[in-house]
């Protein structure tokens, strides 16, 4: 048995000690690396000239940065609300960053308001300088739509303006920068990730509000899917467009400015939360001369193409209908057609799903027609194989006389499936992220076709409808292969089980359809 030791012990003192060192020298080179951590500015001595060795100002350039040593003031933040058709949220005197955003049209799942997080100890479109010191502006209403903010500092003056659209979920902004340098200061702009820390999920539980970061930067778009607990740590330069969205909602920031900003994102996880939020960060370099405005675009609303296509041409593919976008743009029109003849969105998905078959109805035949001619020839293709097994040169001359022979092209029963896949896939991503369904009802149990069926029904009949496709389908297989496919019904529904039941409707008519049409087919053969 091992003799119990002192807690202070020689041993225990030397690693303490040795992780203090580590601590402190790991502190050091991250302040020397990356500057300053957020939220906890560190006091830098500036040198008697910061700006003599600076080059000329450059949109979009970086120059390099000189940071005072401040004192912090402490000073109550106050709020301001503010309320149009859409909207209601509060500007925030720290920072003017803004608060308490309300989506008055969209309810949650709980038939609240839709309610963006406030974000720990910084608010989405705060401004502030690179020390991380917070700025409290002087707000005053000029008119009905616009706000105006003034801050003063040490060698710099800042005015900030917010112009509220009436009718939309946008406000735009200007930051005008004075400084009594030679160089105009950091200025950095704030997102926060809209729904503050996730909860807890399951098959049986799923959550719809997958987060996602999209940037357009450097003239290209790119988008970050990340779940609950996955860090989020992308850097971006010369970025024109960020936005941190749940999969319905989006709170974006188009830049309209001369001089271009960089980004980083980062987490921070809340007080009494295991679960982290993200947040955004744009950073506006300084520039060797006295002033400079800064202009963007604040969107704070719904992820409808209609709605965010009118922003900014930049800010459309916040809707992420992936690389088949080109043709589910015309897919979702057709879908909102529906929907304005009938007022039913379920209706809507029926009607377009079958059109949408009808469409592809010639591929089918084609393919049925070849995988018949396939199935016919089958025994011909086993003898062949049987007999020249050990001469594949002349295996494959013999099938192609065979082929050319029957007419039978054995890509015939694959190609024309092939073609007709990015429609599928479209009207699939159409369906999996337009917000015309979030929270639309269908008919009896159905009250949200954004939701999973709450009764598993359409993902049951899902499966007994493929089972009757596979059933009526030629094959080509052998008994073990069939056995195999013979599950895939079984699988297809426990994948169908947490999918929102817009998606498990489409997927359920166009099987039921393609059961009718194979029947069809059979009894014309």
């Amino acid at each position: 048995m091992e003799e119990n030791k002192s807690f202070l012990d020689k041993n225990t003192l030397l690693a303490i000690a040795l992780a203090i060192l580590i601590w402190v020298g790991w502190d050091y080179y991250m302040a020397q690396k990356y500057g300053p951590t957020r939220g906890a500015p560190v006091p830098q001595t500036a040198p008697a000239n910061p700006a003599a060795d600076l080059p000329e100002a450059t949109p979009g350039k970086e120059v390099p940065v000189a940071v005072e040593s401040k004192v912090i003031v402490t000073k109550e933040e106050k709020l301001i609300d503010v309320k149009n058709e859409n909207m209601t949220f509060s500007i925030s005197t720290k920072g003017m960053g803004l608060k308490n955003i309300i989506l008055t049209h969209f309810k949650d799942r709980e038939q609240e308001p839709i309610q963006f997080y406030n974000g720990i100890d910084i608010s989405s479109f705060e401004t502030t300088l690179a020390d991380g010191q917070p700025m409290f502006f002087d707000i005053e209403k000029v008119t009905d739509n616009t706000y105006v903010g003034t801050y003063k500092g040490d060698n710099v003056s800042i005015k900030k303006i917010y112009e509220v659209h009436p009718d939309t979920y946008s406000i735009t902004a200007k930051i005008e920068v004075n400084s009594q340098k030679e160089q105009t200061p950091t200025i950095n702009n704030y997102l926060v990730d809209l729904s503050g820390p996730k909860a807890e999920t399951s098959i049986f539980k799923p959550s719809y509000e997958r987060q996602e970061l999209f940037v357009n930067a450097n003239n290209s778009e790119e988008r970050h899917i990340y779940n609950a607990g996955e860090p989020l740590n992308k850097d971006y330069e010369q970025v024109a467009v960020v936005s941190l969205n749940s999969h319905y909602f989006a709170t974006g920031l188009i830049d309209k400015s001369a001089v271009i900003p960089s980004l980083k994102t980062y987490q921070k996880t809340p007080k009494g939360s295991v679960q982290p939020v993200s947040y955004a960060e744009l950073t506006y370099s300084p520039v060797k001369q006295t002033s400079i405005e800064l202009s963007y675009i604040a969107y704070l609303g719904p992820k409808k193409m209609s709605i965010v296509s009118e922003i900014d041409s930049r800010f459309t593919n916040v809707v992420n209908f992936g690389m088949f976008s080109i043709i589910a743009k015309p897919i979702l029109k057709l879908l909102q057609f529906f929907y304005e003849l009938f007022k039913n969105y379920g209706l809507a998905i029926i009607l377009l799903t079958i059109l949408v078959r009808l469409l592809v109805l010639p591929f089918n035949v084609m393919s049925y027609k070849s995988m018949k001619g396939m199935q016919k020839i089958q025994p011909l293709l086993t003898e062949l194989r049987a007999k020249y097994k050990d001469n594949p040169t002349k295996l494959n001359t013999e099938m192609m006389a065979i082929f050319k022979e029957h007419k039978v092209n054995p890509m015939g029963g694959c190609l024309p499936m092939l073609l007709q896949l990015p429609i599928f896939l479209a009207l699939y991503q159409v369906l999996g992220q337009s917000i015309e369904l979030y929270q639309s009802p269908f008919f009896l149990w159905i009250k949200d076709l954004s939701l999973k069926d709450p009764f598993y029904v359409l993902p049951v009949l899902m499966g007994i409808t493929m089972f009757a496709q596979q059933k009526l389908t030629p094959t080509t297989m052998d008994p073990a292969q069939q056995k195999v496919m013979a599950i895939m019904p079984i699988v297809f529904t426990a994948m169908m089980v947490a999918l929102p039941s817009g998606l498990t409707l489409y997927i359920f008519v166009s099987t039921l359809f393609a059961v009718i049409q194979q029947k069809i087919l059979m009894s014309k053969s």
